[in-house]
């Protein structure tokens, strides 16, 4: 009687076979990929746009062969120009990220400002209250002398 690891019992196929059941699923990942594109060409649009962008493709590829320096500049364009997005993209996000920092201490730097604020206007309050008490005082003290006039 034959021995079985776990990883054995976890690979076995219906038949009993170890270590077949990827190369099952994989025929028949690529089968049924085969059979949905020859039931889409079907469709006459479907069958015409494959054989236009086949021509494309085909077209495409032959410039590439006559002129590789062109491809090879293409490529090289297209490159720089995805380093130079990059980059400033890379830039942006630094720049946004300072501004959300900077942001950060903007709650406080209101708070200690309208805490200053408060502060001067309740000075201002109590001298003003001061200042009406001491006059209220002299206004007293002028009706005073002045009934005994």
């Amino acid at each position: 009687m034959r021995r079985y690891k776990e990883n054995d019992l976890a690979n076995m196929d219906m038949d009993g076979q170890i270590g077949s059941g990827k190369n099952r699923l994989w025929q028949g990942i690529l089968l049924g990929a085969l059979a949905g594109a020859a039931i889409s060409l079907l469709d006459k649009n479907t069958r015409k746009t494959v054989v236009e962008s086949s021509k494309k493709c085909t077209g495409s590829v032959r410039s590439f062969m006559k002129n590789p320096g062109e491809f090879l500049d293409s490529m090289k364009d297209t490159s720089e120009r995805i380093r130079h997005t990059i980059k400033q993209i890379s830039d942006d996000v630094a720049f946004i990220t300072q501004k959300v920092e900077d942001m950060k201490d903007v709650p406080s730097q209101v708070a200690s400002v309208l805490k200053e604020t408060k502060e001067a206007f309740t000075s201002a309050e109590s001298t003003t209250k001061h200042s009406n008490q001491t006059l209220d005082k002299n206004e007293s003290s002028s009706i005073g002398n002045s009934q005994l006039d």
